[in-house]
């Protein structure tokens, strides 16, 4: 059975609108441990850093449901990890780590991208992917 999350604020139409809910407990912050998502943070988080370049994870995974049971995303299949924009330019970042590798709808989408004059990267390592993006806005920068 999935957990109820107390909302932090209770709408009360019949005296002063909305007040403090005293059952709210505050999520706990955060703290990843995967290595896939620790990559997939660190790897946005340099993006952002730099002028003219934004970065969002992308999530496909579904929601369970009470009584519904798995209800799918509806955005499409094999969408890179990390959307990001550089320069102008439209980057697809797939995080994949260890054995992981990509699905033949990824490498569809990989396609796609590439087709459209966008980018696409698979990143393993923050060394590899932050030497490949410095040298990348390098030749940006100068052009």
């Amino acid at each position: 059975m999935a957990k109820r999350i107390k909302p932090q604020y209770v709408h009360d139409f019949i005296g002063e609108g909305v007040r403090p809910n005293p059952e709210y407990k505050p999520r706990a912050n955060r703290n990843a441990t995967n290595p896939t998502t620790l990559l997939t943070d660190k790897v946005i988080g340099y993006i952002k850093k730099h002028d003219r370049c934004d970065a969002w994870r992308i999530s496909t995974q579904g929601i369970y449901r009470e009584g519904v049971g798995l209800v799918q995303n509806k955005s499409m299949v094999g969408l890179p990890d990390i959307m990001a924009i550089v320069y102008g330019r439209f980057v697809g970042m797939e995080i994949k780590r260890g054995k992981d590798i990509q699905s033949e709808a990824q490498k569809a989408v990989e396609a796609r991208i590439q087709a459209t004059g966008g980018a696409y990267l698979i990143v393993s390592d923050f060394d590899t992917f932050k030497a490949l993006f410095d040298d990348y806005i390098n030749k940006k920068s100068k052009s």
